[in-house]
């Protein structure tokens, strides 16, 4: 059974990608790091050299004792290098696999620039067309600690966009927004990477 060594800036998604790996029945032991400090940092200052620095060096502890290394913070997600996995890659190469239109909702402003190029990137082997979404006070939301709210607020816009596309969650606290969706079923970042490390 592998050893994934999850790296967290929100305590919150320790219990997401926990659920995934149970319901999923997935041959998979995480271990968790919770960094909420990394994300004030983020929103203060940016991904700034000395971040990155430090985010390195704690991975590359955490792989002393594990089989890969999970960034589960698409914020931070610039500050990584290989091995190192990020969670949203493994969403970014899910959705945008068929090509068509891929729609990407986010809810922190500190993650939109990060997505965006995440998402072109990964679209160019299958040409998807790539729109980055924000929503605006949900990460306010979040952030006060109203987590029914912000999901039913993210539930609420994913429903209102056009069908025929492809819609993704990009940041990993917005997952259980998808099981209060009606008129669609986005792709989540938990699920996407998880099943991405059990292949």
């Amino acid at each position: 059974m592998k050893i994934i060594a999850c790296l967290h800036t929100a305590a919150s998604n320790v219990a997401v990608f926990d659920d995934v790996v149970r319901t999923g029945r997935m041959p998979l032991t995480l271990t968790h790091t919770i960094r909420t400090d990394f994300l004030d940092r983020i929103e203060q200052c940016g991904v700034d050299p000395a971040l990155r620095e430090e985010v390195q060096n704690l991975t590359s502890e955490l792989r002393v004792s594990a089989d890969a290394v999970l960034l589960t913070c698409s914020s931070l997600g610039p500050a990584i290098v290989p091995p190192t996995l990020r969670a949203d890659q493994a969403l970014a190469d899910q959705a945008v696999q068929n090509g068509g239109r891929v729609m990407v909702l986010c809810a922190a402003p500190t993650t939109v620039a990060a997505t965006r190029t995440l998402f072109e990137t990964a679209a160019r082997q299958s040409g998807a067309q790539i729109e980055v979404l924000f929503i605006p006070s949900a990460w306010d939301l979040f952030r006060r600690g109203e987590i029914d709210a912000y999901h039913r607020l993210i539930a609420l816009t994913a429903d209102e966009l056009p069908g025929g596309s492809t819609i993704a969650l990009a940041q990993s606290s917005m997952a259980g927004a998808a099981l209060l969706c009606v008129k669609t079923t986005p792709f989540t970042v938990p699920h996407a990477a998880l099943s991405a490390a059990c292949s």
